[in-house]
């Protein structure tokens, strides 16, 4: 397939279906930092809610999951990973979701939540996830104990199976 997507500084997303020839933009997008495709259907990160797309980036359209009442389904959006046109995962907070076939709140299904997500921390959160594929990834972020102390956490599911722990990595 010859489909690719370049996102810019100056919040533009520009899309090519000919393997590079002709690019087209798209600038109606305020997005924030994170981006998955597969194939056609990509999904962009527009800080607490997702736009996708199912035409190479012809047309965009807002999921709208930002007005969902879950419990802990709020905070930025941090990570995207599409395993198929219509599923994959969502770094949101201190949560990863499962995208079971749409963004209703039906298919939003919670896979994993940190550990340091206790009142006992003064600020907590990932920031940043990098897949292999949905079984296989590593999910970084920051915790800030109420003493002051700041430490590196990282989440990593290897083969379906969930480990964190703090990052012994001077901040």
């Amino acid at each position: 397939n010859n489909i690719g997507y370049i996102l810019t500084t100056k919040q533009y997303i520009y899309a090519t279906k000919d393997g590079g020839i002709s690019w087209k933009g798209n600038v109606d997008l305020a997005f924030n930092n994170a981006f998955a495709a597969f194939g056609n259907n990509a999904w962009v990160d527009l800080s607490t809610d997702v736009s996708s797309t199912k035409n190479g980036g012809d047309t965009w359209e807002r999921s709208m999951i930002d007005t969902i009442k879950k419990p802990n389904f709020s905070g930025s959006i941090w990570g995207l990973y599409m395993s198929s046109p219509t599923k994959g995962q969502l770094l949101k907070g201190n949560r990863l979701y499962y995208i079971n076939g749409s963004f209703a709140p039906e298919d939003i299904i919670p896979e994993f939540e940190s550990i340091y997500s206790s009142a006992i921390y003064k600020i907590y959160g990932f920031w940043k996830m990098s897949n292999i594929d949905e079984f296989n990834l590593i999910i970084y972020g920051f915790v800030e104990y109420k003493d002051g102390q700041h430490k590196i956490i990282i989440a990593h599911k290897k083969d379906g199976i969930f480990n964190e722990y703090e990052a012994n990595i001077p901040i």
